[in-house]
Protein backbone atom coordinates (compact mmCIF):
# COMPACT_ATOMS: atom_id res chain seq x y z
CA UNK A 1 0.00 0.00 0.00
CA UNK A 2 1.56 3.36 -1.43
CA UNK A 3 2.27 5.61 2.41
CA UNK A 4 -0.04 8.85 2.33
CA UNK A 5 1.80 12.11 2.52
CA UNK A 6 0.31 15.64 3.87
CA UNK A 7 1.97 18.46 2.37
CA UNK A 8 0.54 22.13 4.20
CA UNK A 9 2.45 25.15 2.58
CA UNK A 10 0.87 28.52 1.65
CA UNK A 11 3.04 28.87 -1.76
CA UNK A 12 1.18 27.13 -4.46
CA UNK A 13 4.66 26.17 -5.82
CA UNK A 14 6.21 25.00 -3.11
CA UNK A 15 3.21 22.57 -3.13
CA UNK A 16 3.31 21.55 -6.36
CA UNK A 17 7.45 20.67 -6.52
CA UNK A 18 7.13 19.03 -2.92
CA UNK A 19 4.32 16.73 -4.49
CA UNK A 20 5.97 16.20 -7.32
CA UNK A 21 9.05 14.89 -5.60
CA UNK A 22 6.92 12.69 -3.28
CA UNK A 23 5.43 11.52 -6.66
CA UNK A 24 8.92 10.85 -8.09
CA UNK A 25 9.56 8.71 -4.56
CA UNK A 26 6.74 6.65 -4.68
CA UNK A 27 4.65 8.57 -2.13
CA UNK A 28 0.48 9.71 -3.07
CA UNK A 29 0.13 13.27 -1.54
CA UNK A 30 -2.67 15.95 -0.86
CA UNK A 31 -2.12 19.31 -0.33
CA UNK A 32 -3.84 22.16 1.83
CA UNK A 33 -2.97 25.86 2.04
CA UNK A 34 -3.02 26.81 5.65
CA UNK A 35 -3.70 25.28 9.03
CA UNK A 36 -7.67 24.95 8.50
CA UNK A 37 -6.88 23.34 5.51
CA UNK A 38 -4.60 21.00 6.90
CA UNK A 39 -7.12 20.03 9.89
CA UNK A 40 -9.49 19.02 7.39
CA UNK A 41 -7.61 16.34 5.54
CA UNK A 42 -6.27 14.83 9.02
CA UNK A 43 -9.59 14.68 10.03
CA UNK A 44 -10.93 13.25 7.04
CA UNK A 45 -8.08 10.57 5.73
CA UNK A 46 -5.15 8.77 7.64
CA UNK A 47 -1.55 10.01 6.73
CA UNK A 48 1.83 8.48 7.29
CA UNK A 49 3.58 11.86 7.42
CA UNK A 50 2.81 15.39 7.58
CA UNK A 51 4.87 18.09 6.17
CA UNK A 52 4.26 21.53 6.89
CA UNK A 53 6.26 24.94 6.38
CA UNK A 54 6.69 27.16 9.12
CA UNK A 55 5.05 29.88 8.76
CA UNK A 56 1.11 29.99 7.46
CA UNK A 57 -1.22 32.32 6.95
CA UNK A 58 -3.60 31.35 9.62
CA UNK A 59 -0.66 30.01 12.28
CA UNK A 60 2.03 28.15 12.08
CA UNK A 61 3.19 24.52 11.19
CA UNK A 62 3.70 24.00 15.05
CA UNK A 63 -0.11 24.38 15.32
CA UNK A 64 -0.53 21.59 12.73
CA UNK A 65 1.80 20.36 14.99
CA UNK A 66 -0.36 20.20 17.98
CA UNK A 67 -2.84 18.84 15.95
CA UNK A 68 -0.77 15.77 14.71
CA UNK A 69 0.25 14.87 18.62
CA UNK A 70 -3.20 14.34 19.30
CA UNK A 71 -4.21 12.69 16.27
CA UNK A 72 -4.42 8.60 16.42
CA UNK A 73 -2.74 6.94 14.61
CA UNK A 74 -0.14 9.66 14.77
CA UNK A 75 1.60 11.01 11.45
CA UNK A 76 5.03 11.49 11.51
CA UNK A 77 5.72 15.69 11.18
CA UNK A 78 8.25 16.92 9.60
CA UNK A 79 8.94 20.60 9.81
CA UNK A 80 10.12 22.80 6.73
CA UNK A 81 11.45 26.27 6.87
CA UNK A 82 13.35 28.81 5.46
CA UNK A 83 15.42 29.61 8.42
CA UNK A 84 18.61 27.94 8.21
CA UNK A 85 18.87 27.29 12.02
CA UNK A 86 16.86 25.77 14.14
CA UNK A 87 18.00 26.95 17.29
CA UNK A 88 17.11 30.59 15.46
CA UNK A 89 13.46 29.97 15.63
CA UNK A 90 11.91 31.34 18.67
CA UNK A 91 8.56 28.77 19.52
CA UNK A 92 10.12 25.96 22.07
CA UNK A 93 7.76 23.71 20.59
CA UNK A 94 10.32 22.97 18.01
CA UNK A 95 12.63 21.17 20.38
CA UNK A 96 9.99 18.69 20.37
CA UNK A 97 9.81 18.00 16.51
CA UNK A 98 12.32 15.31 15.60
CA UNK A 99 12.09 15.96 11.53
CA UNK A 100 13.14 18.93 9.99
CA UNK A 101 14.18 20.03 6.67
CA UNK A 102 15.34 23.53 5.37
CA UNK A 103 14.10 25.07 2.15
CA UNK A 104 15.02 25.12 -0.98
CA UNK A 105 14.05 21.39 -0.30
CA UNK A 106 15.98 18.72 -2.59
CA UNK A 107 14.12 15.20 -3.39
CA UNK A 108 17.64 13.77 -1.89
CA UNK A 109 16.58 15.17 1.82
CA UNK A 110 13.05 14.37 1.33
CA UNK A 111 13.97 10.89 0.65
CA UNK A 112 16.47 11.14 3.23
CA UNK A 113 14.37 11.91 5.99
CA UNK A 114 11.01 9.79 4.62
CA UNK A 115 13.25 6.51 4.31
CA UNK A 116 14.27 7.49 8.27
CA UNK A 117 10.73 7.83 9.44
CA UNK A 118 8.92 5.17 7.10
CA UNK A 119 11.99 2.93 6.75
CA UNK A 120 11.79 2.47 3.67
CA UNK A 121 8.61 1.02 3.25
Amino acid sequence: MTQRVLVVDDDRISRLIVRHMLGSLGYASDEAADVAGGRRFLDDEEYAVLISDLQLPDGSGLDLFDVVRATTPQPAFVLVTGTGERRALSDARVDNVEHYLTKPLSTTDLDRVLVQILGGE
